[in-house]
């Protein structure tokens, strides 16, 4: 991992998700001045592991919209087919 980055609470599992928290380089920074983000060797680090975060939390999201999806079609068929 890069050094350049601080760190909060790195991971928190929870029973719904996953939470990653990453602070910006940015805070404290002595180098800030106008525009930084173009240059900064830091913040591109810190953006590209936010991406990873971001596209895994899609990847993660999707799974689950199809499992929560086909959960409720097999309940909604067992209840029109069950018997009487």
């Amino acid at each position: 991992m890069d050094e350049g980055i601080n760190r909060g609470k790195e991971i928190k599992v929870n029973a719904k998700a996953v939470h990653v928290s990453i602070i910006a380089p940015c805070k404290d920074c002595a180098d800030r001045h106008m525009a930084c983000h173009s240059s900064c060797e830091k913040y591109r680090s810190y953006k590209e592991q936010l991406d990873l975060v971001r596209d895994s939390k899609s990847a993660l999201k999707m799974i689950d919209d199809d499992i929560r999806y086909r959960v409720s079609r097999m309940r909604n068929h067992n209840l029109r087919h069950r018997r009487k």
